[in-house]
């Protein structure tokens, strides 16, 4: 599952690595890690800024899509809603139907590429060029530096990975 402040604590920051890693109050939220980073988390905060009062028009003519994101995050949160390590929500048994999915946390992406493609076309809307290009860049940049200790990490897993359990043969037979 996801945990409630996966999207914004930093976890595994460049910028704050004293507050550790992943958040993981069940012993599998790290399948629900979703840390958007610094840069994103400008450009949200400052398209909200930009579109201020336009934005509940905004949620109300693409309302099937924004309770389609709300439902996807409610199932990558799962049916125990933690925050940190304080159980806020407990809805008992979990839905039969959502057993089907491995890692409910994964449910979240749609969300956060959405926040991040909107924040990214709201600020390129209504910031003047002079000031995009550098908010972008700034952005960018932020990103980059934030999710160092995340690329540094992916690149000691990748390069003391095991082999694949099967045998290359056997994998090929299985496409054919």
């Amino acid at each position: 599952s996801m945990n409630l402040l996966s999207p914004v604590y930093p976890q595994a920051s460049w910028f704050f690595p004293e507050l550790g890693s992943v958040l993981d109050a069940t012993g599998g939220q790290y399948e629900g890690f979703h840390y958007l980073g610094l840069g994103t988390l400008l450009l949200i905060g400052l398209a909200l800024l930009l579109e201020g009062r336009r934005l509940p028009a905004h949620v109300r003519g693409a309302w099937i899509f924004v309770a389609t994101l709300a439902v996807l995050t409610l199932v990558a949160l799962s049916h125990k809603i933690y925050a940190g390590d304080w159980l806020l929500v407990d809805f008992g048994v979990y839905p039969k139907i959502l057993r089907q999915f491995r890692s409910s946390g994964r449910f979240f992406l749609p969300v956060a590429y959405t926040l991040l493609f909107v924040s990214l076309a709201v600020v390129a809307r209504r910031l003047p060029a002079r000031w995009c290009v550098p908010v972008m860049i700034l952005a960018a940049g932020l990103q980059w530096m934030d999710l160092t200790n995340l690329r540094a990490y992916v690149r000691g897993h990748a390069a003391t990975a095991r082999e694949l359990p099967a045998p290359a043969g056997e994998w090929q037979a299985m496409q054919d």
